[in-house]
């Protein structure tokens, strides 16, 4: 007896089944990895250290630097305006009174700080 032709369909399914397993169906798997929690104790740290490095660059790189006058020659009152203008609080302005009869009253002989000199706000040197 003559064999029953197979129809078309159950010809390809029976191929889908030789076929290696690269072949069929793909399973998706969602891979769930552990949440990182980040102690607030680091995060805190880690903001402070930041700030003070934004200060520091500020005040290395970014403050206003003052070119320092010669003052040899004029009064205290002079050195006082010329920090009130600049900004300079001046009790940061050391000054020593010597007695002397070869220069007037209150007028200054030498300075620490020579002209050029960079200072910031507060009267400190700098580069």
């Amino acid at each position: 007896m003559a064999e029953p032709k197979k129809d078309y369909l159950s010809s390809l399914a029976s191929e889908i089944e030789k076929k290696p397993d690269s072949f069929k169906e793909e399973k998706v798997e969602r891979i769930v990895k552990p949440k990182r929690s980040l102690d607030p104790k680091i995060m805190i740290g880690a903001a402070a250290a930041l700030i003070i490095a934004i200060i520091g660059v500020y005040f290395l790189f970014f403050a206003p630097k003052i070119k320092v006058e010669k003052f040899v020659g004029k009064t205290t009152n002079d050195v006082g305006i010329w920090a009130k203008e600049n900004g300079i609080d001046t009790k940061n302005i050391v000054m020593n009174q010597v007695y002397s009869m070869d220069y007037d009253a209150d007028q200054i002989i030498s300075q620490k700080n020579q002209e050029g000199f960079n200072v910031d706000f507060r009267g400190v040197q700098r580069r």
